[in-house]
Order: structure tokens, then C-alpha cells, then sequence
């Protein structure tokens, strides 16, 4: 995940890391990634 920071605050960077943790779940049980984004 590379997140635009310009508008960084303390709910912000938790709820980033919050996400991040998600998706290291989500792959380690086999299951589908938050947010992804496809490239051509």
C-alpha cells in the first residue's frame, strides 16, 4: 500500500496500519486483498 500522505494525522497513520494488518490476515488465510489496484 503506498498512501498519499499529505494529509497525515494521528486516525489517519491507525487506521492505515489498521488496513495494512487486514490485508497480511486476508493473505495468510487465502482470502481476497483489500484495495487493490490494477494496472493495464
Amino acid at each position: 500500500m503506498t498512501p498519499h500522505s499529505s494529509g497525515l494525522t494521528r486516525h489517519t497513520f491507525s487506521a492505515r496500519a489498521a488496513d495494512i494488518a487486514a490485508n497480511i490476515r486476508r493473505l495468510a488465510a487465502g482470502e481476497e486483498l483489500m484495495n487493490i489496484v490494477e494496472y493495464p
